[in-house]
């Protein structure tokens, strides 16, 4: 999945991510979607080559860890915003697409997060694997010819 990007709770704030409530609304808030839970309490996964995601709390409850590609990452990045309350403060930063530790505001969209914090993802995104073709794809399509010495 590559990277991972950072929603973290400001040093002063004294909120926390609770596992069981961050886990149970994003269930609620993907409905028809297939997740996996292992024995680490603090980490949930959603199913899907495109647009799977990997969600980790760190122990203190300060950080919503999000792996996944640039389009689900974006949209779980303002749905953290959603769901924290106004009042608290966070941040935002990226391992791989390199942007400094900035606040993240209230009421933010996916596309507003795409714009302000990730210009540069759609060139990303063409250059994420796509999911392989279906086998009978690959049988209806051309044999490459033989070579012939």
């Amino acid at each position: 999945m590559g990277g991972a990007t950072y929603v973290v709770v400001a040093e002063d704030a004294a909120w926390r991510f609770d596992p069981e409530e961050v886990f149970d609304a994003l269930r609620a808030g993907h409905p028809g979607r297939s997740f996996w839970q292992g024995r680490d309490r603090r980490q949930l996964r959603a199913e899907g080559y495109e647009n799977g995601w990997e969600v980790d709390l760190n122990e203190e409850g300060t950080a919503f860890v999000i792996q996944a590609p640039p389009a689900p990452s974006m949209e779980l990045v303002a749905w953290v915003r959603g769901y924290v309350p106004d009042d608290v403060a966070l941040q935002v930063f990226d391992d791989q697409l390199t942007f400094e530790v900035v606040p993240l505001r209230p009421g933010i969209t996916p596309e507003q997060v795409r714009a302000e914090f990730f210009p540069d993802a759609w060139r990303v995104e063409q250059m994420s694997a796509k999911e392989p073709p279906a086998l009978e794809e690959r049988m209806r399509a051309d044999k490459p010819p033989h070579i012939q010495w």
